[in-house]
């Protein structure tokens, strides 16, 4: 047996940077495509996170493509609306549509060693009147923002 004395050292220095390289999510985009023939039946996301990579993925009836492209933009700015949007109150429809396509919003907040998901905008079937939403101006940035980068 081979004796290799840096073993343990190489080993954790590795562990270390796997660690430390991890990025953290910001925002993310998903489409579901409702109750549909399978043929038809889409679903997309759409990522964005503070390594300045945005992650589109794409799934139909057993085919799948990912697609990582690197962007620039300000991850404090980014945070610091996200921060805004989690004051934000919630409004939901008084009728919300079943098996209907759907777009939701989502970003991700970290306080105080803890991740929260905060929710920003929900797209059920459509219609306007049927979506539920975060009413703080924030949260509609933030929409706008990861619908520009994910076209």
């Amino acid at each position: 047996m081979l004796k290799f004395p840096y073993r343990r050292f190489i080993s954790l220095v590795l562990c270390s940077a796997t660690t430390v390289a991890s990025a953290t999510t910001l925002l993310v985009k998903t489409t579901y495509p409702g109750y549909i023939m399978e043929e038809y039946a889409l679903y997309t996301t759409c990522t964005l996170d503070d390594q300045g990579l945005l992650i589109k993925t794409s799934r139909l009836n057993g085919l799948s493509s990912r697609k990582a492209v690197p962007e620039q933009f300000s991850v404090a700015n980014i945070r610091k609306a996200i921060a805004e949007a989690v004051t934000g109150t919630i409004k939901k429809p008084e009728v919300q549509i079943v098996d209907a396509s759907s777009t939701t919003y989502h970003a991700y907040h970290r306080q105080g060693g803890k991740m929260t998901k905060v929710f920003l905008y929900e797209d059920n079937g459509g219609m306007p009147e049927h979506s539920t939403y975060n009413e703080s101006s924030a949260a509609m940035r933030l929409r706008n923002f990861i619908d520009a980068v994910c076209e």
